[in-house]
């Protein structure tokens, strides 16, 4: 921003004098923004910012647009049409500050000057009405050109995390997601092993016990070790096969158990027949 100079017979001034004090204050303030030349857009909302960027919620416009027709009215400033814009200038602003650069910012004034602000404010919202105008029917061109081609645009990635989500077991958080499948962006290699690894590892898991797809994704489980389940409920044709083999073990054990005592039943009378003979021999001698 380059530096402006004031004589101190700017404070005796009878111009400034009858302003009121918002414009006085206003007339300074575009003293330090205006370019070399003087000059400055003077839409009231872009006045407002570059004057006042700290109290742009506390001015409203309106009191911008009287402020600078003031300045209109005593011959301080004066505007003029340039490339659909309403260009403010002070006036003798060259006189009494050293311009640097050779070309002003804002276009040469090409008509004559706007006489109060209320002239600027028709300009300008006929200018705005133009420019929306235009802008709308350079949109809908624009948009029927490419109409046709943003229906056919494909969009691969998005295809293939349709794909996974489909085939996941727990289909909740779907946009969490797709945003951490856009930033996996996987291989065709890698797309494979994830859907085969969701189909193998979670085939007989309940959803509830199941990550949600963003965590499966951000935590490449799919490179997890397996741990199958080992306890499985015994069927009725198990249960029946089991039972069978039980009681036959059973009936074993039991014939077992009878020839067992037999066999001792035989060894004792003949222990005992043995003890007899002795005793019969030991009484005839």
């Amino acid at each position: 921003m380059p530096s402006r100079y004031l004589r101190d017979s700017i404070l005796a001034s009878r111009t400034l004098a009858d302003l009121s004090d918002f414009a006085e204050r206003l007339f300074f303030r575009l003293l330090v923004v205006a370019d070399d030349f003087g000059r400055f857009n003077s839409d009231p909302s872009i006045v407002r910012s570059v004057c006042f960027p700290l109290l742009t919620d506390a001015i409203k416009c309106t009191r911008i647009e009287k402020a600078l027709d003031e300045l209109i009215r005593s011959g301080i400033a004066r505007f003029y049409l340039a490339d659909s814009k309403v260009i403010g200038e002070l006036i003798n602003f060259t006189k009494f500050q050293q311009p640097r650069a050779k070309k002003s910012k804002f276009p040469e004034p090409a008509s004559g000057f706007v006489q109060t602000f209320a002239n600027v404010r028709e300009q300008l919202h006929a200018n705005v009405s133009q420019k929306q105008h235009g802008r709308a029917a350079t949109d809908r061109y624009r948009d029927r050109d490419r109409g046709s081609d943003l229906r056919s645009d494909p969009d691969p990635i998005g295809e293939q995390f349709e794909q996974f989500y489909s085939a996941y077991p727990r289909r909740q958080a779907k946009r969490e997601a797709e945003v951490a499948w856009r930033k996996l962006n996987p291989g065709e290699q890698l797309r494979e092993q994830i859907l085969d690894d969701i189909r193998q590892r979670y085939a007989a898991t309940e959803p509830k016990f199941i990550p949600l797809p963003a965590t499966y994704l951000r935590g490449a489980r799919w490179t997890d070790e397996i741990i199958r389940d080992q306890s499985r409920v015994e069927s009725a044709v198990d249960m029946s096969k089991r039972l069978i083999i039980e009681a036959e073990e059973r009936n074993n054990g039991n014939s077992s158990s009878s020839e067992i005592g037999r066999h001792s039943g035989r060894s004792l009378s003949l222990v005992e027949t043995s003890r007899g003979n002795v005793a019969a021999i030991r009484r005839d001698s």
